[in-house]
């Protein structure tokens, strides 16, 4: 299901065994690393697909910080 309601909501799906992902680029990468999210429903993916994907394939603070 896509979330857009952030981290705290895609972690209660991840502890009932919901998949979710992350409507919001903003949080995308911390709500798959962090808090249990299988990806995310991007519309910058549409500008730079290889950026997000990598913020969903990599554990990349350091990117991560620069989007």
């Amino acid at each position: 299901m896509k979330e857009c309601k952030g981290h705290e909501r895609i972690s209660e799906y991840a502890k009932k065994g919901i998949m979710s992902w992350s409507g919001n680029d903003d949080e995308c990468h911390d709500s798959r690393w962090m808090h249990g999210g299988h990806g995310v429903i991007s519309v910058t993916s549409n500008v730079l697909p290889g950026v997000m994907r990598k913020l969903m394939d990599t554990q990349d603070p350091k990117l991560n910080e620069l989007t």
